[in-house]
Order: structure tokens, then C-alpha cells, then sequence
């Protein structure tokens, strides 16, 4: 079996290689978390607070639109001019490790990877912050939600993706392709109950080992 565990710390190497290398040319104050307070302190120890936005999209390509100005569906120079006019000055930007790493544990989306770079920079040449979010929704789309690449939940063994939302009394039809529970279906129930499904505590337990040697 792979071991999901190494190649999830791979993925966030990956995210905060993207963040070192782009701010080493950012235009704006390095910021710390204090580990005494868990504060946001700037270079002088001032503590910091921000006011800050989501920028979440959860379907492919798993990044917004940089280019084209759209209401819903852009981050645009345009969105980052409005958003510091308005007085915002950090984003929670979604990272999605299906963006990333999407087909197998040993091939990376180079132009994935570049487009996030693209976005951390252009979001701090505006005075915006990044705060890029490791996102999660019930652990994947066989799961009714998002967040692992379909070859890493598939670790789990097709008995336990079939057997979703086991022990919930729920029925979902199912996508023939992909074996994915409708998204109709899934919609229809309160997401949070799935994260007590067995095949969702299992990803867990499958993603959090981590081998010590003493």
C-alpha cells in the first residue's frame, strides 16, 4: 500500500516551497505566529489583525479564474483591487492536494503549481496575504465530499468506498463512471453526518499514521 501519509507531506512541502519562494520578493511585512499567544506579530512584535475573505473553489482546475473578471468565479486584479479597497488585507485561499497531485503519488501538476504561485503573488502585490488552506470536506468525493486525490482514497479498498455511508440507513445512486455518489443525493443530508461514516474515519486513521523508530 502507499503510504499516503508521506506523500500528504510531500504535498504540503510543496504549498510552503511556493510560499518561501514567493515571498522572498513580496512587497509586504513578514508576518509570525507568536508561540506563546498565537498571535500574528509583524517584524517589529506588534500583533497583527486582519480582516480577510474565502476564496474557495472546489471543482477543477481547484483555482479561480486570475485572468477574466467574473462575480463568482475570479480572483482577477480587478477582485484584489476591490478587496483591499474594501478594507480586506488577507485571503484564505483554498489548496487542493486533487490540484496538486492528481493522478498518481509520483506526478505533480507543474502547471497547477505555477498558477498557485501566480496567485500568492499577485494577491500580495495588491497588500493582500495569503493564507493557503489545506482544504478537506469529508475527506473525498467518494465520500460526498472533497479534499484527497481519487488514486489516495482508493488506498481504502473498493469495499469500504462501495459500502458508503455505512452504518448511516442513507441509499445514494451512484455515478457510473466514476463511482462517486450523486452529488444530488449527497446534498440532501447534512454533510457533518458523513464524517462519522466508517469509510471516513478509516481515511483518517489512514492519513494521520506515522512511523516512529527509536
Amino acid at each position: 500500500m502507499i503510504e499516503i501519509s508521506q506523500v500528504f507531506f510531500v504535498f504540503i512541502s510543496s504549498l510552503l516551497l511556493i510560499l518561501s519562494t514567493v515571498h522572498g520578493g513580496s512587497p509586504l511585512p513578514s508576518i509570525q505566529v507568536d508561540p506563546d499567544t498565537q498571535h500574528f506579530v509583524d517584524e517589529f512584535g506588534r500583533v497583527r489583525i486582519f480582516h480577510g475573505v474565502n476564496v474557495v473553489y472546489k471543482q477543477p482546475p481547484f483555482l479561480p479564474n486570475l485572468t477574466d473578471f467574473d462575480p463568482q468565479n475570479s480572483l482577477t486584479d480587478i477582485d484584489l483591487d476591490n478587496l483591499y479597497k474594501w478594507g480586506f488585507n488577507v485571503i484564505r485561499f483554498y489548496t487542493s492536494w486533487m490540484g496538486v497531485n492528481p493522478k498518481s503519488p509520483n506526478e505533480f501538476d507543474e502547471a497547477h503549481l505555477s498558477q498557485l504561485s501566480i496567485a500568492v503573488s499577485m494577491m500580495e502585490n495588491k497588500g493582500i496575504y495569503a493564507l493557503l488552506d489545506c482544504h478537506q470536506d469529508v475527506f473525498s468525493r467518494f465520500f460526498c465530499g472533497e479534499g484527497l486525490p481519487d488514486w489516495a482514497a482508493k488506498n481504502l479498498g473498493n469495499e469500504t468506498l462501495n459500502r458508503f455511508p455505512f452504518p448511516l440507513p442513507i441509499n445514494f445512486t451512484r455515478e457510473p463512471d466514476t463511482g462517486y455518489p450523486v452529488l444530488d443525493d449527497c446534498l440532501k443530508h447534512t454533510f457533518g453526518q458523513y464524517y462519522f461514516t466508517e469509510g471516513v474515519v478509516n481515511g483518517f486513521k489512514m492519513l494521520l499514521v506515522v512511523e516512529c523508530s527509536y
